[in-house]
């Protein structure tokens, strides 16, 4: 399935919570779902997850869903792990478990920017 993308900005030493929404594809085959907040390179006009970073591990929570709405999931790094990485671009990396044991990786598909969490 294709999962939304969106930009979202957070500050160091805050909860960071991201709604991915599924957009297409068979969301009552997906069985489980993780997801690490990854640092981004960016380059040759794309964005690429920093090889060298393997990220955190995020909380991952299925969404309710309304009646007519998209399912999807909400991912949270809480504040005490935020505080602990550097200011920069990140990205979620997801990964779904489908029935049937397939594994789907979505491409980086959030883009969201730390900045630093002092108040000026």
């Amino acid at each position: 399935g294709t999962m939304a993308r969106s930009r979202r900005q957070f500050r160091l030493g805050e909860d960071l919570a991201v709604c991915l929404d599924v957009m297409d594809g068979e969301f009552s085959s997906v069985t489980a779902m993780s997801g690490r907040l990854r640092r981004v390179m960016s380059g040759c006009g794309k964005d690429e997850f920093d090889p060298m970073d393997q990220g955190r591990s995020m909380l991952v929570f299925q969404q309710q869903v309304a009646p007519g709405g998209l399912p999807g999931w909400l991912f949270l790094l809480p504040a005490a792990e935020t505080a602990g990485l550097s200011p920069g671009d990140y990205g979620v990396d997801a990964r779904m478990v489908l029935a049937g044991g397939a594994l789907a990786v979505t491409r980086k598909s959030a883009s969201i920017s730390l900045t630093d969490g002092a108040v000026r």
